[in-house]
């Protein structure tokens, strides 16, 4: 059966015959169109959540399944599906009036086919239909609805301007008329139908027209007609311009108003890029769409300085060159760096754009009827520093439909309406074999080259280097180019520790690059400075995290309240991961931040301190679940802190802290142990012992407690030893430091216990007798203790040993009293 579906101007499902389909169900005639026009194979479950997003998913289905048993019983073959995907049937002759006009209006350059597109074109996408459920569908339709709308203006302008160009002026005005169907509102249209009339002949037409013209201004916009517009109605009404004046066309008409003469003209003063454009092709199709999209109107790239949000923003506007339907009125670039203040606004953007102001009237006021019929995009970038300036956005974004504001700020703008684009560093390679690859690395290298020698090609062994730099920047374009300037003088693999070692590092004395950018520091100098001094100390104190932190942490150690980090990740300084749910601070940002703590050494040892206490305190909140259920959990929690953690072992060792090692030793030692990390074991109980042997080194007295904690440190150590010789002086260092502890009268039952059982693993793999009657030591001193968990290691020890032995019986008794 064929079918026709025509959705311009209404919806309109029919039979081939003329007969309309009988749909009772508005969500059947959704799907069907969806269909149609998409032109695709859906998932089932796509579909359901795109008509039933409300309802829970088996409902959703089920709802899915009864509209598609309607569509069959009223357009049997129309449709082809699966258990899982539903598509239209390719044939059943279906004919869609949206696929027939997108097919004509797409060959530009034939007259014929435009003006069949034209024909096609009988009013908005799906107009008067609606779904107030399906949020979803609708979202689509009013996609939909501008982009095709927009391609008929472009088509029927097209058209108009051929005709007149042709001097068939009828056809011009029948054209013209159609796209005052379409946007009314339109004063350039009025006025070139105005003119048009005028050309043709029609005089009195003409004089109608721009009262008809004149009423819809005043009624649609509260607003008279433009200068220009009056200036065309007196010179027809004074007979001055009439058909006599043949030679004013409306290609000519269009240039002086800013209409394009073809489908390739575009206004524009945007400056031209320094370098390639490098990376960011995800970034840049996302933030294309969304420049394109007639709902979105304010758009702020946010990140912190030097993250390239300028050039990204560039080079968005430049894809423009190709459409201008989108913004027939032009493309504009305002720096807002120079201004002062946001008082200076008003005229920054008018300059950008061309504006003139007329007489005394209020500047802001002419400038946004100027901009209320425009269709622009406008980019302004470094808007951080004069948010007062928002009011003014407001004002545009309210009485100007056409324009869309295009913001790059370090900071959020905080409107309503504003869509969010915020930005990280570029891509980074995992591995040091596909470093040059990445553009991270390609960026590098373009700089270098640039900046250091054409020919500049990576030494062998570079290229794990160059991975350090980019992984130590986090992608920063300005970080990259900075390191790259220093490409000539020093070897990779010193770029690299010196970037490590100090942010500082990063700088160029290059003339030509703004003040803001010589520096890293000098690039986030004025963000700092917009911070109170409340939020300063605040960020200073959640640079001491390392990997990130948790809201909950972030309230312990920085005492950072929730509304504090929304503001830092508003301006940039914070960025925040959902499907982790944790903050992270780019490292150029968390070095900048560590050295305004580091110059306070009081406030950084506080928070050192609470940062070390919280997370070997984290530690022993976990120490009884590695033998239990919960083993998995816990591997993945510490996991997932382990850089906070290094962190905290370091400074407590440093410190020589006892209580703080003895909190955190087992768990750490433990998840080191299950993990694989012996090299990582290894060091952290050597640097504990080292700062525990310090301290007690310094003291008059030996500290019973801290010689506790060294012997439990070197017997966990004995535990990672490379070889027998060193387990063995691990433990004979570990029973001396108790016995010293024993001198200082501490009760060292259990220490001891332990340790006997690490002396008979040591001794198991070359005196069987000798490690049985060490872990009988143990299991004595277990049972004393009424440890089960250590009894039970115990027996294991001693049933193995009988069971090498051969001494089944006696192994099989004590492996039984172990379960």
């Amino acid at each position: 059966m064929k079918l026709e579906m025509r959705f311009f101007g209404g919806l309109k499902l029919s039979r081939g015959d003329g007969r309309l389909l009988d749909f009772n169900s508005e969500k059947g005639k959704a799907l069907l169109c969806y269909l149609a026009v998409t032109g695709q194979i859906h998932s089932r479950a796509a579909l359901a959540g795109l008509l039933w997003p409300e309802s829970p998913e088996e409902n959703a289905r089920a709802s899915l399944r009864r509209t598609l048993t309607g569509i069959r019983k009223i357009a049997p073959d129309s449709l082809i599906a699966t258990r899982q995907t539903v598509g239209i049937n390719p044939d059943t002759p279906i004919l869609v009036d949206v696929a027939q006009f997108e097919e004509q209006a797409a060959d530009k350059m034939n007259k014929d086919r435009l003006q069949k597109a034209a024909v096609l074109y009988e009013g908005d996408f799906l107009s008067q239909f609606f779904l107030p459920d399906a949020p979803v569908f609708e979202r689509w339709v009013l996609g939909q609805r501008a982009r095709l709308r927009e391609m008929a203006l472009e088509t029927i302008q097209s058209l108009a301007a051929h005709f007149a160009e042709a001097r068939e002026f009828e056809t011009a005005v029948s054209y013209t008329r159609q796209l005052l169907d379409i946007e009314p509102w339109h004063e350039s249209s009025h006025r070139e139908l105005i003119r048009l009339l005028a050309l043709s002949g029609q005089r009195s037409a003409a004089l109608k027209q721009y009262e008809t013209c004149s009423q819809i201004l005043a009624d649609e916009l509260g607003v008279p007609p433009a200068a220009d517009t009056t200036s065309l109605f007196e010179q027809i009404r004074d007979e001055t311009l009439g058909a006599g004046n043949g030679n004013e066309s409306l290609t000519a008409d269009n240039n002086r108003q800013g209409l394009p003469d073809s489908p390739t003209r575009l206004l524009h003063n945007l400056p031209a890029a320094a370098t390639p454009f490098v990376g960011r092709e995800a970034e840049l199709d996302s933030l294309s769409t969304l420049v394109a999209d007639p709902q979105v109107r304010i758009i702020t790239i946010t990140g912190p300085g030097g993250m390239g949000k300028t050039r990204l923003a560039l080079e968005a506007a430049g894809r423009e060159f190709g459409l201008p339907s989108h913004f027939p009125d032009g493309v504009y670039f305002v720096s807002l760096a120079p201004l002062e203040s946001a008082d200076d606004l008003v005229a920054s953007l008018a300059a950008a754009i061309g504006f003139q102001f007329q007489g005394s009237g209020e500047e802001s006021e002419q400038l946004l009827n100027y901009l209320r019929q425009k269709r622009m995009l406008l980019i302004m970038d470094n808007f951080e520093h004069i948010l007062e300036g928002r009011t003014l956005l407001a004002e545009i974004s309210s009485r100007s439909a056409g324009i869309t504001l295009l913001i790059t700020s370090r900071e959020r703008l905080q409107m309503r309406g504003e869509q969010l684009f915020p930005i990280q560093g570029l891509a980074l390679a995992q591995t040091p074999a596909a470093t040059t690859e990445s553009p991270a690395a390609s960026l590098f290298l373009q700089a270098a080259r640039r900046s250091v020698m054409p020919d500049f090609q990576l030494l062998k062994g570079d290229g794990e280097h160059l991975q350090r730099i980019c992984q130590l920047v986090e992608g920063m374009p300005l970080g990259l180019e900075l390191a790259a300037s220093w490409a000539g003088s020093l070897p990779l693999s010193e770029i690299a520790a010196e970037i490590e070692q100090s942010m500082k590092f990063l700088a160029t004395e290059h003339h030509d690059v703004p003040q803001r950018h010589k520096s890293i520091a000098a690039a986030l100098d004025a963000s700092w400075r917009r911070l109170t001094s409340e939020q300063q100390r605040t960020f200073q104190e959640l640079t001491i995290f390392n990997g990130g932190f948790t809201r909950e942490t972030a309230v312990t150690v920085a005492d950072a309240s929730l509304p504090l980090l929304i503001i830092l990740a508003n301006q940039s300084w914070l960025s925040y991961d959902r499907q982790r749910d944790r903050y992270h601070i780019h490292e150029l940002l968390r070095q900048y931040g560590a050295g305004k703590l580091h110059a306070d050494p009081a406030h950084e040892r506080e928070v050192r301190k609470k940062h070390s206490t919280f997370f070997c305190n984290y530690l022993h909140e976990r120490e009884s679940d590695w033998r239990r259920p919960r083993q998995l959990d816990v591997v993945r929690e510490v996991r997932v802190e382990i850089d906070n953690i290094q962190r905290a072992w370091r400074w407590a060792t440093a410190e020589g802290n006892s209580h703080l090692l003895a909190q955190g030793l087992d768990s750490l030692c433990n998840f080191y142990y299950r993990e694989g990390r012996l090299m990582d074991a290894q060091n952290a109980c050597r640097l504990a012992a080292e700062g525990l042997a310090r301290i007690v080194a310094q003291q008059e007295a030996e500290d019973a407690a801290c010689l506790v904690v060294w012997s439990r440190v070197l017997t966990w150590e004995s535990n990672f030893a490379p070889d027998s010789e060193r387990k063995e002086n691990l433990l004979a260092q570990s029973q001396h430091v108790l016995d010293r502890a024993v001198q200082a009268g501490w009760d060292t039952t259990a220490e001891q216990a332990n340790l006997f059982l690490y002396k008979s693993f040591a001794a198991s793999d070359t005196d069987l007798e000798v490690s049985k009657r060490l872990a009988n030591l143990g299991l004595e001193l277990f049972r004393h203790l009424g440890d089960k968990i250590g009894e039970t290691d115990a027996l294991n020890v001693v049933g193995t040993n009988h069971l090498f032995q051969g001494d089944f019986d006696q192994a099989q008794g004590c492996l039984n009293d172990s379960l």
